[in-house]
């Protein structure tokens, strides 16, 4: 295993920054970031000059935008310097995993790299050996994502041995995990079908995090990958069952109500986008979920709903990767909508804002030219019996919490 202080933490943010035709958003987030991951280093070691260099940090900070989720996660970080102590750097390193979350959302994944190897080459006591191990795991993820499977497997392993020598059996089993995804990413499906039905067998069902939900989420994509989108929607709504974790379970309740939006059952779609768009814990998911809703309302041919949708989400402060999904799917609904000049400005606008924001619009979820062609009408009486349970559950969610009432 490479030891990890010898890649350079800062260059990913130097780079961002540095970027031709960059804006001032994400400029300002990019050295907001480097601030706060150099003051980190500086922290641990007994560098830090609290409160002298925490409020240098706080105004790069602050001039994110509010918008920006990132924004109030750094300033959570500050303030965990600026109170100081040993007993802090568990907290501010959990704050920095959630950074690095938000970065690999927005498709950041060198940026992301760099937060965990922040966490990384800062690891041993006091910071918890399982976020050294879940920092390599997600390190992989993002190596993965920029095809780079080899340097993936490798932190994975690293990742595992130091979890087995831990006695950390969530640790161990989600660098399996990992190996898996892997295995599928490069189109292993087989193999990595096998290797998460034996990780399920060894997940334990009261861990504080569901491995068991995440391997079915595994599944879920295999099959997803296969084609066969019954097994998706059976193998999601299992991992929705096992998930405790209500951010987690909104992402799945997205993934069950894609995949019923792509079999062409848009009825239940649309109720699972409800309940997204009202309930979820994060201000992102919600704002996806009426995407999805907007999408939705232009296959129907709702114009009237389709404009209720669009003209929200226009409005909102919406964060660049989210726009650029946004633009995305407003492209195809116009499309769908007969009105094909105006999806090709609103495709022309999404691409500059890719390059502006260094993003490739291929990471698209949905691209203009991908949309599912069933009919709705009559889709629900062609489901088998256990994927017919699944959408009268999701229906009853959505009642239950009365979205869309």
């Amino acid at each position: 295993m490479p030891d990890p202080r010898s890649r350079s933490i800062p260059r990913a943010f130097l780079d961002e920054i540095g970027r031709p035709g960059a804006d001032d958003s994400a400029t300002h987030s990019a050295v907001a970031g480097l601030l706060v991951l150099r003051l980190v280093e500086r922290w641990v070691t007994g560098g830090c000059r609290a409160p002298v260099d925490v409020a240098g940090a706080r105004a790069a900070v602050e001039a994110m935008d509010t918008g920006n989720p990132a924004r109030g996660m750094l300033g959570e970080v500050l303030s965990a310097i600026a109170r100081g102590g040993p007993e802090e750097i568990g907290g501010a390193f959990g704050q920095l995993m959630a950074y690095a979350r938000v970065l690999e959302y927005a498709a950041q994944w060198p940026l992301a790299l760099a937060v965990y190897e922040t966490v990384i080459a800062n690891g041993g006591p006091p910071t918890p050996n399982d976020a050294v191990v879940l920092a390599l795991i997600r390190q992989a993820f993002c190596l993965r994502m920029q095809g780079r499977f080899d340097e993936a497997l490798t932190l994975c392993k690293y990742a595992r041995r130091l979890a087995i020598k831990a006695g950390d059996l969530e640790g161990e089993l989600r660098a399996e995990l990992g190996v898996a995804m892997g295995m599928m990413a490069q189109g292993h499906l087989i193999e990595a079908d096998a290797k998460l039905r034996a990780i399920l067998r060894r997940a334990p069902r009261d861990s504080r995090v569901s491995i068991r939900s995440m391997v079915l989420n595994g599944r879920a994509a295999v099959a997803g990958m296969r084609g066969d989108t019954v097994s998706v929607i059976r193998l999601e709504y299992a991992a929705l069952r096992e998930n405790p974790i209500p951010s987690e379970r909104d992402r799945i309740l997205h993934n069950i109500g894609e995949a019923f939006r792509r079999l062409g059952v848009r009825a239940v779609a649309r109720d699972a986008f409800l309940v997204l768009s009202c309930t979820a814990e994060e201000q992102y998911m919600r704002w996806f979920g009426e995407i999805q809703l907007m999408l939705i309302a232009a296959q129907d041919g709702e114009a009237a709903v389709f404009e209720e949708h669009r003209s929200a989400l226009d409005s909102a402060a919406l964060p660049p990767q989210l726009r650029l999904e946004f633009l995305g799917q407003l492209a195809a609904s116009h499309r769908l909508l007969g009105e094909p000049e105006i999806a090709a400005s609103l495709l022309l606008e999404a691409v500059q804002l890719a390059q502006r924001h260094g993003f490739e619009f291929g990471e698209l979820g949905t691209e203009p030219g991908s949309l599912d062609p069933c009919e709705n009408a009559g889709a629900m009486g062609l489901l088998p019996p256990r994927i017919a349970r699944i959408a009268d559950a999701i229906r009853a969610l959505r009642e239950s919490t009365g979205a869309g009432a």
